[in-house]
């Protein structure tokens, strides 16, 4: 699942990187999306290296929300964004995913 995991993060990145540098005046609110997104995925790698295989649907319904906030994010509502991580960051510290 780990393997499963980096490989799909890589391929979000790479996409979440294409779309950031084509998107016409990109400033420092979709620098902070970006910024946001990479600690939140950090935070699921580790959560996901200790839980194995077990987490694997609640990994994916948090990829899930990943790419919603990213979503929001390049559609302009950078605040609802930035709250949709804050939401997911609390989602994987607060214990067992639910």
């Amino acid at each position: 699942m780990n393997r499963y995991l980096i490989r799909s993060v890589a391929i979000m990145a790479v996409i979440f990187g294409t779309v950031t540098s084509s998107v016409a005046g990109g400033g420092s609110f979709t620098r902070g999306c970006a910024a946001r997104d990479m600690q939140v995925l950090m935070m699921l790698e580790q959560r996901e290296s200790g839980y194995g295989i077990a987490a694997g649907q609640e990994t994916n319904e948090v990829l899930i929300e990943l790419f919603d906030a990213r979503t929001v994010c390049f559609s302009g509502r950078v605040l609802e964004a930035l709250e949709i991580y804050d939401n997911i960051a609390r989602r994987i510290t607060s214990g067992p995913m639910n």
